[in-house]
């Protein structure tokens, strides 16, 4: 490889937008989907593990690939990914799982089917099983190697069949392991092959080695990496973490510079390429990877490899790679205050976890403190127990403030007229009979959710079996059983109930507006929702002008929101599944606030038909009236504990709040606190609204200003204006 890394960033960065595939080294992806089509239309009686690997196999044989000689991880496959936004599907899932789900779903559920598809359409909740979120047992990988995955899933096949333990369903499996691995390894002396034909002689020599055994040094190990990732993600699946990446490289990297392998300033350049290809491969909802926390002695994990990953970080004006950090009470106050300097320097692709709130969640659904502290965060900011656990992290969003629409219509959706759930009065006598409707409509959508995504439970492995990731985990390879086929110790589900600022502030609504003060008579309420508040400008607006609401420290907004989760945990927390483990709670919405807003009527809080719902455990739109003080306070009034499958709060502060070193204590304060008070992870924004009018006004000025969207960031000049203007009208707000 030639030149600098400065030199090179811009063959780097946009390599995956501006590919050179090699045209004579296998098929173009539109050619390549429509052979890998025939190829499954010929095959229809193989059972689906082995039909999975066979096609997988086809295509890692016919896939056109690229040698980038300007970055030291050269290789890229052609798998017909549209990079214009962020990557999309390729032609593999395409093909095999959203055919699959589609039809194994129609056929043998079909009228769950068709209630699971009604619900996501008018907005009350997605049901389904998450193939998407996978977390490879990195360590395995690393220490094994490739052929050593392979040779560990052909000798525990060769064991259970000695004993004359190996059922059908465990053969199907080892053998759907051992061809994807073997069509992996097929597929890197592809590249090697390739490789020869270019200046590349050190990636030449990587993977010469890392063909035939396990990783030796960091460069080795983060190739591999990469590599495995790419193969993994054919398909549906995303390896939403990259791990404990301090944890899981030191060793390469302490190695490397007492052997003089590589020096410092060496292993700095390979992380920079390393950060530059994920972001360049404009990865949905960026990559996560994990750093601090505890380790397995429950001491801090903090190390060396921790601090370089920063410094590197520092100043490339990038977010993705997105890391998590996991902060205990061991954890050194100088790493998270660098980390809050990053933050408040424009970096916030951050999220900081609360290990303690998160093993104290664990222990709620029966997961032991030693087991859970070594959890890794992935996808947004869930905790996973790598190799142990598949949590289903996003099985199910479910839109409480559904209910709060569903409510003012005795359970009749304001916009199409279906009633899926109970029948409520369309009138009450009282605040307390309107608020018992509201639960009673709840705990329909959590038991309908809860049921469809059990029916679906048995079907996984007609739908997405997952050979190459259950390769990696040393259970399903002990037990001969897929991931999606409760391979795991830990066979969980989780279901996340967002919107809850939407909810408590239009419960409050009709509580102030209709019994209390009786401006307004629950009936012509229920008549100015279903015309959208048309001619009713004022009284949205002293609704909209009340003080009580969440997100402000307001008691009654923060006893409500606390009881409302209390119902949620009853209904979901540890309760049993079908497949061995328990339910999950999660509060995050990530974009489903806008997905399900739009398919919504209006509420009592003021929102309008099509509007958002609220975000995370963020204040409604133009509510936060107290300032991020409050706001801390109302999100710790809950019970972070019930929340083992993620609760964020957002944060936005001025630039002018966090100058100088008294304004980095005061952000230290801010995460002490709502730590200190349970809460579970928060990140944010450090930002002005200038900067942002200017921005919109002149994007070729501001390429690399970065704002956190959700549970990842993006550029805001890449922003849509509306979305653009959101974020301009929350800064005007906290100004």
């Amino acid at each position: 490889m030639k030149g600098t890394f400065n030199e090179n960033r811009p063959f780097v960065e946009y390599e995956y937008q501006r590919p050179h595939y090699i045209p004579e080294s296998g098929l173009p992806a539109d050619e390549l989907q429509l052979a890998l089509r025939d190829y499954i239309n010929a095959n229809p009686d193989l059972p689906m593990p082995i039909l999975r690997a066979k096609a997988f196999d086809f295509l890692l044989r016919n896939v056109q690939i690229e040698i980038n000689e300007h970055s030291m991880f050269c290789d890229k496959l052609n798998l017909g990914i549209d990079y214009s936004d962020y990557a999309g599907q390729d032609i593999f899932a395409k093909e095999m799982y959203h055919r699959f789900h589609r039809e194994v779903l129609s056929r043998v559920m079909p009228e769950d089917f068709a209630r699971r598809n009604l619900a996501e359409e008018t907005g009350v909740c997605t049901a389904d099983a998450d193939f998407w979120h996978t977390l490879p047992e990195w360590p395995n990988l690393l220490k094994l190697g490739m052929p050593g995955l392979l040779q560990r899933a052909k000798d525990e096949k060769a064991k259970k069949s000695a004993a004359g333990e190996l059922s059908e369903e465990q053969k199907l499996f080892y053998d759907s392991v051992i061809l994807s691995y073997e069509a992996i390894i097929r597929y890197m002396n592809r590249l090697l092959e390739e490789s020869k034909k270019h200046d590349v002689p050190e990636f030449t020599r990587c993977l010469g080695n890392i063909i035939s055994a396990p990783p030796a040094n960091f460069y080795e190990a983060i190739e591999l990496t990469l590599i495995f990732m790419n193969v993994e993600e054919i398909g549906v699946e995303r390896a939403r973490s990259l791990g404990r990446f301090d944890v899981n490289y030191i060793d390469f990297y302490k190695n490397d510079l007492a052997n003089g392998t590589y020096t410092l300033d060496e292993i700095k350049d390979m992380l920079r390429y390393f950060y530059m290809r994920l972001q360049a491969a404009r990865r949905y909802a960026d990559q996560p990877f994990a750093i601090c926390g505890l380790d397995e002695n429950g001491e801090d994990a903090t190390n060396e490899l921790s601090w370089l990953v920063l410094d590197v970080y520092d100043g490339m004006g990038i977010h993705n790679p997105k890391i998590h950090v996991c902060v205990s009470e061991k954890t050194p106050k100088t790493i998270i205050m660098r980390i809050l300097d990053l933050i408040r320097r424009g970096n916030s692709s951050f999220c900081l976890i609360n290990v303690e709130t998160a093993i104290r969640g664990y222990e709620k659904i029966g997961i032991s403190r030693e087991e859970a502290q070594v959890f890794v965060p992935f996808g947004c900011y869930e905790p996973i127990l790598m190799g142990k656990e598949e949590p289903m992290i996003g099985a199910s969003w479910l839109n409480m403030a559904k209910a709060a629409e569903l409510v003012m219509n005795g359970g009749t959706d304001m916009v199409t007229g279906d009633t899926m759930f109970s029948s409520t009065p369309l009138d009450f006598e009282s605040y307390e009979e309107f608020e018992k409707a509201f639960y009673t409509l709840l705990g329909d959508i959590i038991e309908f959710t809860k049921d469809n995504i059990l029916k679906q439970d048995e079907y996984h492995m007609l739908i997405n079996p997952s050979p190459v990731y259950s390769g990696t985990l040393t259970s399903c390879m002990e037990k001969g059983r897929d991931i999606f086929d409760r391979g795991t110790k830990y066979h969980n589900t989780s279901i996340k109930c967002c919107g809850i600022a939407t909810v408590v502030d239009s419960l409050l609504a009709v509580k102030e507006f209709v019994f209390e003060r009786k401006l307004v008579s629950f009936a012509e309420l229920r008549g100015i929702l279903l015309n959208n508040w048309e001619g009713n400008e004022k009284l949205r607006r002293m609704i909209r002008l009340s003080r009580r609401k969440f997100g402000n420290h307001f008691a009654e907004a923060d006893r409500l929101a606390s009881d409302v989760y209390k119902f949620c945990a009853e209904l979901i927390v540890g309760k049993k599944n079908t497949s061995g483990g328990v339910f999950r709670l999660g509060t995050d919405t990530i974009t489903n606030c806008v997905v399900f807003g739009r398919r919504m009527g209006p509420t009592p809080d003021g929102r309008l038909t099509a509007e958002a719902t609220s975000k995370n455990f963020c204040a409604s739109n133009g509510m936060d009236r107290n300032g991020v003080t409050a706001l801390v306070e109302s999100a710790t009034a809950m019970d972070a504990t019930d929340f083992v499958d993620g609760a964020v709060l957002d944060f936005i502060l001025h630039p002018s709040a966090v100058q100088g070193e008294r304004g980095l204590d005061a952000m230290y304060s801010m995460i002490k606190t709502y730590f200190d008070n349970g809460g579970y992870s928060i990140q944010g924004n450090v930002m002005n609204v200038e900067e942002l009018i200017d921005a919109k006004a002149h994007p070729e000025k501001y390429p690399t200003l970065q704002v956190r969207v959700c549970g990842w960031n993006e550029y805001f000049v890449e922003l849509s204006p509306d979305m653009q203007d959101e974020f301009i009208r929350q800064l005007q707000r906290v100004e």
